[in-house]
């Protein structure tokens, strides 16, 4: 099972966390499953490692309009990579859509891992013409032809039907976790100290970032 993705570790992001976990594991049950990216963010890596015992391919990032980066170098990679199924992880990207020719063009099974991308920008943001323009330019064809999609939540399975992707193609699948790499929090009986929870994820504020007249942390 060859999987591609636009960008991996040493750039953090869910999709990429996502990508290494299954292939690793597919790998424990000797079901080989490299991975093809790019180097962006990345240009200090290796052309080729391995990473958690799944062998990765990096080619170079030429650059491109928002996510849409291109990396040509996949191309014979992917016509010569002895593969049974594609599995390419977002959407609305390069390598998505190479993954996607090349796997018609091979007979092969193509599977598209949607990752919220799909219909979630048109709720979120506010630059949204390159998005309807390229769906329109398309004709949606990569999500619509894929053999599978593969979606986290039930509120994407809606978002694919809306998109027009048949029901029986699209499948739920929770992006899980390894619960070993969690410790146990000691649970504090004082009834004098308040306890906060915070879920979400940490990250570095830029300047740019902070509203005009906000305080300085």
């Amino acid at each position: 099972m060859l999987r591609t993705i636009p960008s991996f570790f040493p750039e953090v992001t869910g999709p990429a966390k996502q990508a290494l976990r299954i292939s690793s594991e597919l790998e424990k049950r000797d079901i080989v499953s490299p991975i093809l990216t790019s180097d962006f963010r990345a240009k200090t890596s290796p052309d080729k490692e391995l990473v958690e015992g799944v062998r990765v391919q990096r080619f170079h990032d030429f650059g491109g309009y928002m996510q849409y980066h291109f990396i040509p170098g996949i191309v014979i990679p992917l016509l010569k990579e002895d593969y049974d199924l594609i599995h390419a992880h977002g959407y609305r990207n390069f390598m998505t859509d190479t993954a996607f020719l090349v796997s018609k063009l091979r007979s092969k099974p193509f599977v598209l891992h949607g990752h919220g991308m799909l219909g979630g920008y048109d709720k979120f943001l506010k630059k949204k013409y390159p998005y309807k323009l390229y769906d329109i330019s398309t004709f949606k064809i990569v999500a619509k032809k894929a053999n599978a999609l593969i979606v986290s939540t039930n509120q994407e399975f809606n978002e694919g039907v809306e998109f027009g992707i048949d029901k029986a193609k699209i499948h739920v699948i929770p992006a899980g976790i390894d619960v070993s790499e969690y410790n146990r929090i000691a649970v504090s009986r004082d009834t004098d100290r308040k306890r906060v929870l915070f879920v979400g994820r940490i990250w570095k504020l830029l300047k740019k970032d902070i509203p005009a007249g906000a305080a300085s942390l």
